[in-house]
């Protein structure tokens, strides 16, 4: 929590005062180092306005933005006019016109049809939709060298003929770092859209590489489709479907997917080989919060996200992809099966880097016994070097696999230690098996027991500590 006496905010100058304000604002809003509580959000908030501060403008209209639509408005025509480059985009998209039967036709699906209509439901009741003042405010945006406001000029252009121009712009926004402009040019290049009159694969290859490596989920299915477009030829689409999309049953879609994500991680490999240093993800990519706000969120798109975000090095991308794919029917529900190969290709990725957690769901995957991949050693292993770097779960499992023998011989006096290690760290649910075990060791035993307690609970703090310096310095 940040803490400003009054009498000290009053030495400060009005934008710094403001940006205090600001600060302990968003700080409200959001609950970071503090409850959550709105209304000391807006009171702050308005204070810093008044100082003349967009940012504090801007989210003031995000604080309205579901309550109350023409406050939000007013919000973000006051952070636009004072500057604020996101607040141009926001207003912009709420003079926006949107053709939802159009948008119905590209979607088809009743699960789609449901999220257009919530999306019409979401919609500002504020303002009239007008494109031409859409247009202004994106120009604006797009004139402050906003990419994602050069995107959505160049897609006005490019509707209205003005090719040259559009493409222009989708180039400078894709030199920005944004992502969906450069899924738009590749995918104009694969189906040889206006102004070309024949597909170009390569160039199409290339613009949909970049995309999915700054984190472009579309274009990494792309990249699979452009592969099979090229060995089988373009099918005709069905009459039915709309005239860029092909209809494909579930199980040819995944193929295809996977096929992009093998050649994503190929380019990425390269990319590392040859000592280049990789592209960082467009922002609006390098966080899975991003998705958990967008009206389109789904499951599948933040599954591939991760997986872009770990051929990046986010380990703990890694990770979750794992989690995600051991333990889907928790997370998912029937949205996606369990894969158990899928799960140790990505949980490796994040142990190797050191991360305990991955290293003693590895050790749980392989002692499961409805797995396809049993392996009590293997399980033993990753317990092993799991605990050796504080998992305190993994080590009452540690400590229960030498009390059975499961990977390793029995051991009582093993087991008790690890036991007990996993309880002088905190986990509780170590207790009963140290307990137990206690009643089963000699005197001797015990002594010699605790003693090699005491000494593995010294090597953990040891090597977690290394582990730690090698995450901060890699």
């Amino acid at each position: 929590m940040i803490f400003w006496r009054a009498e000290a905010l009053k030495s400060y100058d009005g934008d710094k005062r403001g940006s205090v304000y600001l600060a302990l604002g968003v700080q409200y809003r959001h609950g970071l180092g503090v409850e959550e509580n709105t209304e000391e959000a807006r009171s702050y908030l308005e204070m810093a306005a008044e100082l003349g501060n967009a940012a504090a403008m801007l989210n003031l209209g995000y604080l309205y933005d579901r309550e109350d639509d023409v406050k939000a408005y007013e919000w973000y025509k006051k952070a636009a006019q004072a500057g604020s480059v996101r607040a141009m985009l926001e207003l912009a998209g709420l003079y926006e016109e949107i053709n939802y039967d159009e948008m119905d036709d590209l979607v088809p699906g009743d699960s789609d049809h449901a999220i257009i209509e919530s999306l019409k439901a979401s919609r500002s009741k504020a303002v009239t939709q007008d494109d031409e003042k859409s247009m202004y405010w994106y120009s604006k945006a797009a004139d402050a060298g906003d990419a994602e406001a050069m995107y959505k000029v160049a897609w006005i252009k490019y509707q209205e003929k003005e090719h040259e121009e559009a493409i222009s712009l989708f180039e400078r926004s894709s030199e920005n770092g944004y992502a969906d402009a450069m899924s738009f040019l590749g995918w104009m290049y694969a189906n040889g859209w206006e102004p070309y009159s024949k597909r170009d694969f390569d160039l199409a290859r290339k613009w949909h590489v970049r995309a999915a490596i700054h984190g472009n989920t579309e274009s990494v299915f792309d990249l699979g489709l452009i592969e099979k477009w090229e060995q089988e030829g373009v099918p005709e689409p069905s009459a039915s479907s709309n005239a860029d999309r092909i209809t494909v049953d579930n199980e040819t879609l995944d193929r295809i997917r996977r096929r992009g994500e093998e050649i994503i991680r190929q380019e990425i490999e390269l990319i590392k080989l040859q000592g280049n240093q990789l592209p960082d993800l467009d922002s609006r990519y390098s966080d899975p919060i991003y998705y958990l706000n967008e009206k389109y969120y789904s499951e599948e798109v933040e599954l591939q996200w991760r997986k872009i975000a770990s051929l990046h090095g986010n380990h703990e991308a890694s990770l979750a992809l794992g989690r995600m794919y051991y333990l889907s029917e928790q997370q998912w529900g029937d949205k996606h099966e369990r894969d158990d190969e899928e799960a140790v290709m990505w949980l490796e990725e994040a142990a190797n880097s050191g991360n305990a957690e991955a290293m003693g769901l590895l050790g749980i995957l392989y002692g499961d016994d409805t797995s396809d991949l049993k392996d009590y050693r293997k399980a033993f292993q990753w317990l092993l070097k799991a605990s050796m770097l504080g998992d305190t779960d993994s080590m009452v499992l540690l400590a229960d696999a030498y009390h059975l023998g499961q990977g390793i011989p029995e051991n009582y006096s093993e087991a008790y230690a690890w036991a007990s290690v996993a309880v002088a760290y905190g986990e509780r649910f170590g207790e009963p098996l140290r307990d137990v075990l206690r009643d089963q060791l000699s005197a001797e035993l015990l002594a010699s027991a605790q003693q090699r307690a005491s000494e593995l609970y010294d090597e953990i703090a040891v090597a977690k500590e290394a582990n730690q310096r090698r995450d901060e310095h890699p």
